[in-house]
């Protein structure tokens, strides 16, 4: 999906105000990033940021805002080893336990489970994957990870067991899973240009959101009234809203999980980068989502060659 080259956020708050500021936190620091790498997927530890990138590696961005290559050599494989001795092929996803003990990555390019010990940089293959997997999320509850997978052998939503290291598809969509949130026992997954709500064991499946065609466009409303373009990550609050990175229309959504609402919270829809309120930012290509610990929105950009942080 293109090069996800800045992080930005949105500032959110505990009142969810109506109007979100997108502002700019850490300028350029592209200096470790292999042109034109960029980056797919963020997770937090504690105050630390672990992202994903396109040159195949795995960073790290300290509380004090320095970036350092965390695993990874940059070489398009899958080796085990520690720190930059291993290698990842196309990293899409990472999400952290939350013991905060280890970092799970996706590989899109390798079809893999990859496992990362912090302390250590050690990383292991958990699982060998027969298809494309997006970003993974945890649940606590049976300790599992929940991942979806592109169109083309084996699309759907999967469920890994890290207990007992066993892998089972929970459902087959004909279209690609681009990426899933948990939320009081349900998965709410993006496909077909909408968002989609299932249980835990990947039944009954609904649409919540979006053109029941799958139509393309930018319109707010509530449930199929309202149209996305190529929506990609979306991310929980903690059970009230879903945020979305709509990647095409260049804007950050909202879709309040009780009335089932959609709304525009940042983004003008143009193809920039400009810092403001709600719609005077502009965004170019939103991809990947994160949560900060002071509840600001944390957005992996596309297609600009910097890495920036938003808050």
């Amino acid at each position: 999906m293109g090069k996800a080259e800045y992080i930005r956020g949105i500032t959110l708050g505990d009142q969810y105000p109506l109007v979100r500021q997108t502002r700019t936190i850490v300028g350029d620091a592209l200096t470790l990033l292999t042109a034109p790498a960029g980056l797919t997927a963020v997770t937090r530890v504690g105050k630390d940021y672990y992202l994903c990138g396109f040159d195949n590696k795995i960073y790290k961005l300290s509380a004090a805002g320095v970036l350092t290559v965390f695993a990874g050599s940059g070489v398009g494989s899958s080796l085990n080893g520690v720190g930059v001795a291993a290698t990842f092929n196309y990293p899409i996803g990472i999400v952290a336990d939350p013991s905060e003990s280890y970092l799970y990555v996706t590989e899109y390019g390798g079809q893999k489970l990859r496992r990362i010990e912090i302390s250590t940089a050690t990383v292991t293959t958990l699982n060998s994957l027969s298809f494309l997997p997006t970003a993974p999320v945890y649940n606590a509850a049976n300790n599992s990870l929940y991942f979806g997978s592109f169109a083309g052998g084996g699309s759907g939503i999967y469920r890994f067991n890290l207990t007992t290291n066993t892998l089972v598809q929970l459902s087959s969509i004909g279209g690609s899973v681009y990426s899933l949130a948990l939320i009081n026992k349900s998965i709410y997954y993006v496909a077909v240009n909408g968002i989609w709500k299932a249980g835990l064991d990947g039944t009954g499946s609904v649409q919540v959101a979006g053109s029941p065609v799958g139509s393309t466009g930018s319109a707010d409303g509530v449930g199929t009234a309202a149209t996305f373009n190529t929506p990609f990550g979306i991310l929980s609050d903690g059970g009230k809203n879903l945020f979305i990175a709509d990647y095409t229309n260049n804007k950050i959504r909202q879709l309040n999980l009780s009335t089932l609402a959609v709304k525009t919270v940042a983004g003008s829809g143009a193809a920039a980068n400009t810092d403001g309120f709600g719609a005077a930012a502009a965004f170019n290509g939103p991809q990947g989502l994160g949560l900060a610990a002071d509840l600001s929105l944390i957005v992996c950009q596309s297609t600009i060659p910097q890495l920036r942080i938003v808050t």
